[in-house]
């Protein structure tokens, strides 16, 4: 099939979706689910035609930011459910688990749909062909997007199409920073938000989620507990790279912006005089970590450089 037959399928697919209604009103899930999915194309995060729940935080995270912008009062915010009931529009198939086939069945007929629930039963969604390959191709993207506004946000518009922009530059700024570009200058974004998720997420990407301190890894539904922080800050680096990253719980976050801790180019944690005081047990956290491993990622390429491991060490408070 031809790409424009792909793109002419996909866009006739998103003209029959079905959301579910109150009242007159057309409620935003499903849309919002595939203008999340149509990001995750866009970021070049799908090779395979499978697209998981919540493997990482992030379909559920694009599918907020858009839900946010366009929802009323009676909306409740789960992705749960247009994952699930988007299967009726003939070109988002469920995948379950072995063994859990009569259970998908029954269940989408029955409602209860709930985030555990598809943990336990359904591995991944498999998207009509022609709609997988539609949101391969940049053009088709937004002409799948515009169809989407135009059919599910006619009064709405300008606040979609708001998110639809801040989140495309966001991942084109996203994608220049993975790729180390030379003109990574031209992609940065104007809205300042736009630009810290394009850091966050090449940063929590590159360190899997794992705090650099602690070694956990804990990721909730369209969450984790994990941010991304500079160690040269941007005020005085303008870097937003890999390299000039590390993920951290958000109070060593704190802490090593307060210049309390800082990694060290040996590999190891340093921590300030000022947390040295045996005397104070609200400091064995922080004293605990002392000569302790930096968890850093796996490839080498992502690592810090030396000099901002060293900037982080000359910050230390020594009161």
């Amino acid at each position: 099939m031809s790409r424009s037959s792909d793109t002419d399928r996909a866009l006739a697919f998103v003209s029959r979706v079905r959301p579910a209604r109150d009242g007159e009103r057309a409620r935003p899930h499903k849309p919002c689910l595939l203008l999340a999915v149509i990001d995750i194309f866009e970021a070049e995060m799908l090779q395979k035609n499978q697209i998981e729940f919540d493997a990482t935080p992030r379909l559920l995270e694009t599918f907020n930011s858009y839900f946010e912008a366009v929802a009323c009062p009676s909306d409740h915010k789960r992705a749960c459910l247009p994952f699930v009931h988007l299967a009726s529009d003939h070109f988002w198939h469920l995948e379950p688990l072995s063994g859990c086939e009569q259970e998908v069945r029954e269940k989408i007929s029955k409602g209860g749909i709930t985030n555990q629930w598809i943990r336990n039963n359904i591995r991944f969604v498999r998207l009509d062909e022609s709609f997988f390959n539609a949101c391969l191709d940049a053009h088709a993207r937004h002409a799948l997007r515009e169809a989407i506004v135009e059919k599910f946000f006619p009064h709405r518009s300008e606040e979609i199409r708001r998110v639809i922009q801040q989140s495309v530059a966001s991942i084109h700024y996203e994608l220049a920073l993975r790729n180390n570009d030379s003109s990574i200058d031209t992609h940065i974004p104007s809205d300042r938000a736009a630009r810290s998720a394009s850091f966050r997420r090449v940063v929590l990407d590159a360190y899997d989620y794992r705090c650099a301190a602690t070694g956990w890894r804990i990721i909730l539904p369209s969450v984790s507990l994990v941010e991304a922080a500079h160690l040269i800050p941007w005020s005085e680096s303008n870097d937003d790279s890999v390299q000039n990253g590390i993920a951290l719980m958000p109070t060593y976050h704190r802490a090593m912006d307060a210049n309390l801790i800082a990694p060290c180019t040996t590999g190891v944690w340093k921590i300030s005089d000022a947390l040295k005081d045996s005397r104070f047990k609200d400091f064995e956290l922080f004293q605990e970590l002392e000569g302790k491993s930096v968890i850093l990622p796996s490839n080498s390429a992502h690592q810090p450089k030396n000099e901002a491991f060293e900037y982080r060490v000359r910050q230390l408070q020594d009161i």
